[in-house]
């Protein structure tokens, strides 16, 4: 993110885990959250996005705080599939 790395501050060489934020520190949630649930934890630690991840620690979504907005005004739209080709 923004919050890890800009350009210009950070030479070119610089291994990405010199300089990321770990896993550790990280507010995210397992794969299978409801929006709601993803929400309430964005909320929770004043976050922008939450990230989701697998059961290997590997990204598959990303909810962003107008997500829920945007669901509870239009609750018929459709919600990104896993998998889904585009």
């Amino acid at each position: 993110t923004g919050r890890d790395y800009r350009v210009g501050h950070i030479a070119a060489d610089t291994l990405v885990k010199e300089f990321m934020t770990p896993i550790e520190k990280i507010h995210y949630a397992d794969e299978g959250v409801t929006l709601k649930e993803a929400n309430d934890i964005i909320w929770e630690y004043k976050l922008n996005s939450l990230p989701i991840l697998d059961k290997k620690s590997c990204l598959v979504a990303f909810v962003f705080r107008k997500d829920y907005e945007s669901n509870a005004e239009n609750p018929l739209e459709l919600l990104m599939k896993k998998n889904a080709t585009w």
